[in-house]
């Protein structure tokens, strides 16, 4: 061979290695590359799924300042309790390198998500970068949008009266009962949870405050893209939400405003309320001065002679006959202290249904010291003495175990530490007419509360009815059904002699019934006048 032509191919030889040698390092390079691009990839979606957004912010390209804050938000505003990101082909070669990739999102309120998206990148000195935009989060997101997560309450609903009419919220007493409604704080905001937040309007108190989420219902929600003005651009998600629904109560209107009238004219603070027997639906609560402190359903007073029905339960069920003889000397001694009749009364032996229709002190204390020592615990138990819940702020009674022989002889003429609310003597008389006992019950849907079976209200019918014809009641003996009730003269303060409080519960028909006049004096003469009043205006 010519040493041209050797040295020919020699040099060509040369020339292919190079050439072979140049490519494979190219190979080399663009695998290692590839690699890079897809470790970033992998590597920011990873992140992602973390919520490490300093992280991520490190991967990018030139980060803005606001873009930690811009995944907070993002993610606040999703409610993303669960993530998943899975990327595509990572393009990591021409004019727009990047990879696609698909969120599984779950989020608080709507549940599983899904979209694709595309993450740019770009090689800047030799290492890859994200080339971050808003669209990576969402391919909405563009030029200034965001994401928005909208609630839709629909129009709250009413409260009702027990017709299904709208309750009459201009009386003072069924406004103090509905309650009020205003912009939530934060702190009832978070009190109530998801999805309220503050600033919505919500009950604030009574009944709307009680039944919130029922007469509010659950609002429809939508997670949306939004322009920076908040116009909407696409609605990504939406739940249907659950309507509002009315809360109907037992108030009737017409006995509501015939016991507002039944006390007109009255000076003194004073209350009347109204329930149907068989049902403990309260029918009318009404207070006066109108517009003050509700005590018909949260005064706390002595029921005084009233809780006599309790004591002869008491006697009754323990044995005592209606015609079993009693004592009723003007006065009694017990522990020390001396208990004494109203105006001095003293009617000697006579029968007990005598000494209930008389109301007399002292016959009633002889007849509960020889009770067994639970009997008058038991029987007001038995009438709710001890509490049950309403949905408002109310006082029921109470019943504290007497810790003498002092106590308990006051606690049988209803004095001592015994209190019991205009609300709950109603429910007393309500019990004595139906025959069970039953917590009352402004709302009609609410679940029933305690029920406690009077086995001798047969007996105490004929015991009240008494009192209307023949005792201390008769000023409330009116034409029509007949009237049964209890008179009340309850001592209270420091004074002496002592101030009263004046009481009358009963019931016709099927409607029971108590009136207190606050320091109003005696029972008989000032309460079943009143009570007269109501029934006639019926």
């Amino acid at each position: 061979m010519k040493r041209g032509v050797v040295g020919v191919v020699v040099i060509a030889l040369v020339a292919v290695g190079v050439v072979e040698g140049t490519a494979i390092r190219r190979d080399r390079a663009r695998r290692q590359s590839r690699r890079e691009a897809v470790a970033l990839v992998e590597s920011w979606l990873r992140l992602w799924s973390r919520s490490d957004w300093t992280a991520m912010r490190r991967l990018v390209d030139a980060p803005p300042r606001s873009f930690v804050r811009t995944y907070s938000d993002a993610s606040a505003t999703l409610g993303i309790q669960q993530a998943r990101y899975r990327h595509g082909v990572v393009r990591f070669e021409g004019a727009d390198p990047g990879a696609t990739f698909t969120a599984q999102l779950q989020l608080e309120g709507f549940g599983p998500y899904r979209c694709a998206g595309r993450l740019p990148i770009r090689r800047r000195d030799g290492t890859w970068r994200v080339r971050w935009t808003p669209a990576v989060l969402h391919p909405q997101l563009t030029g200034g949008r965001r994401f928005d997560r909208a609630r839709l309450f629909a129009p709250r609903a009413g409260l009702l009266d027990a017709a299904g009419a709208p309750l009459d919220v201009r009386d003072p007493d069924l406004r103090t009962i509905a309650g009020a409604v205003g912009k939530a704080t934060p702190q009832q905001a978070a009190a109530l949870g998801a999805p309220y937040r503050a600033g919505d309007v919500v009950g604030q108190s009574g009944l709307q405050s009680a039944y919130e989420r029922r007469l509010a219902g659950e609002p429809a929600s939508e997670l949306r893209v939004v322009e920076g003005d908040g116009a909407v651009v696409e609605t990504l998600l939406r739940t249907a939400g659950g309507p509002p629904e009315s809360v109907q109560t037992g108030i009737d209107p017409r006995i509501q405003r015939v016991a507002g009238q039944a006390l007109q004219g009255v000076t003194q603070p004073a209350a009347l309320v109204a329930i149907d027997a068989p049902s403990g639906e309260v029918r009318a609560v009404v207070s006066r001065p109108a517009g003050g402190f509700p005590r018909a359903i949260q005064g706390r007073y002595p029921p005084g002679s009233t809780f006599k029905i309790v004591t002869a339960t008491a006697a009754l069920a323990s044995g005592e006959s209606p015609d079993a003889s009693v004592s009723c000397p003007p006065e009694v001694v017990v522990g020390g202290r001396r208990f004494v009749n109203a105006e001095g009364e003293a009617f000697g032996p006579i029968p007990f249904r005598t000494a209930f229709y008389r109301s007399c002190n002292t016959a009633f204390i002889n007849v509960a010291t020889g009770l067994p020592a639970d009997a008058l615990g038991a029987a007001a138990a038995t009438f709710g003495f001890g509490g049950y819940d309403l949905p408002v702020p109310a006082f029921s009674a109470r019943f504290p175990p007497p810790k003498d022989v002092v106590e308990r002889a006051a606690s049988a003429i209803g004095q001592a530490r015994v209190e019991a609310s205009p609300l709950h003597m109603t429910s007393v008389a309500a019990g004595v007419s139906s025959g069970t006992w039953k917590a009352p019950r402004l709302v009609r849907s609410a679940p029933p509360g305690p029920v406690k079976a009077i086995p001798v209200a047969p007996t105490l019918r004929e015991l009240m009815r008494l009192v209307v014809t023949s005792g201390t009641g008769t000023a409330a003996n009116v034409a029509g059904a007949p009237v049964y009730g209890k008179t009340g003269t309850a001592e209270f303060g420091t004074r002496q002699p002592p101030q009263t409080h004046a009481w009358f519960v009963g019931f016709r028909s099927d409607l029971a019934f108590a009136v207190l006049v606050e320091g109003g004096g005696f029972g008989g003469e000032v309460a079943a006048p009143l009570a007269a009043r109501f029934l006639q205006l019926l």
